[in-house]
């Protein structure tokens, strides 16, 4: 089942089914600092139907993009359509700070994202990105002291370091097959 997390509650929709209204969570900071409120939300749907790669999937369905009130959002639904939890909660359609995004309409920015999760980008090279809690999320805070996800070019370095410890979780299934074997016996 979805639990919202940035929304209050699942998204109620008029007895029509063409009005989805929705209740945004209140003291939420994006990691920039700006806050988290319809303004920013609108700003972030509007943004991906207008350049996002699969923006069909949610243009197909929703007509317009309304703020109601501080915290509050209202979608026009072309026509009903019953999984909207579902296609909300889809990660393309994760909030972006709109003031790091103001003077970036082009495209998304992959090497400066600004979001309001647990984890802030802090560093991102081809090789490294390196993920660090955000001091004021506001939820559970993270219980390490962050994330580094590691880029490895060949499948004999990938081996070695998941050999040694220094990979705790592997993204990919680039190891060659007795690679593969030799790290379940080994486990």
């Amino acid at each position: 089942a979805i639990q919202p997390k940035l929304a209050r509650a699942l998204p109620k929709l008029s007895d029509d089914g063409l009005t989805a209204t929705i209740p945004l969570r209140q003291g939420v900071l994006f990691h920039d600092g700006t806050p988290f409120d319809a303004d920013a939300m609108a700003f972030s749907l509007r943004r991906f139907l207008a350049i996002g790669k699969l923006s069909y999937v949610v243009g197909d369905r929703i007509s317009a993009v309304r703020v109601t009130g501080p915290y509050e959002l209202q979608l026009d639904l072309r026509r009903p359509f019953s999984p909207l939890a579902k296609l909300l909660s889809f990660a393309s359609l994760t909030p972006i700070s709109p003031t790091a995004y103001a003077n970036y309409e082009a495209g998304f920015r992959p090497n400066a994202f600004v979001g309001t999760g647990p984890y802030e980008l802090r560093l991102q090279s081809p090789q490294l990105q390196r993920l660090e809690p955000f001091a004021q999320y506001w939820g559970e805070a993270p219980r390490n002291d962050g994330i580094a996800l590691v880029g490895m070019s060949t499948s004999t370095s990938l081996y070695g370091a998941i050999s040694s410890g220094n990979v705790d979780v592997l993204l990919s299934t680039s190891l060659e097959p007795e690679q593969q074997s030799a790290l379940h016996q080994q486990a």
